[in-house]
């Protein structure tokens, strides 16, 4: 297991280089601007879903706290408060404002807004 900042260039293409099946990231775009948020977050889509790119599919496991690009770049969520999966399953039906209240302990009515 490789530990390392997404925000470098030569610990990502490392980490890619590997070939691996499974990727696992803590919040890899966390403190990235917004051009390199979406980078990563349209590389690693691509990466679970395009063969072209490497020899097979990679089974991307990411912490995330951006719902934004999660809702637009992958196509299934856990949802997890306190050690629990409260939600599994397409962005939309699992990103809701009660699941999103209940997993941030939000207000609901500012869960919609999200």
């Amino acid at each position: 297991i490789k530990e390392c900042d997404w925000s470098s260039d030569v610990c990502s293409s490392d980490l890619l280089a590997q070939e691996t099946p499974i990727l696992a990231l803590d919040e890899p775009t966390a403190h990235l601007d917004l051009r390199h948020r979406l980078e990563i977050a349209d590389l690693l889509s691509s990466l679970a879903g395009d063969e072209t790119i490497m020899k097979t599919k990679r089974t991307i496991v990411a912490i995330f706290h951006e719902l934004d690009l999660v809702r637009e770049h992958f196509t299934r969520v856990l949802l997890v408060a306190n050690g629990t999966i409260i939600g599994d399953g397409r962005p939309a039906s699992v990103l809701t404002a009660p699941q999103i209240s209940e997993a941030w302990g939000i207000p609901l009515k500012r869960a919609a807004q999200l």
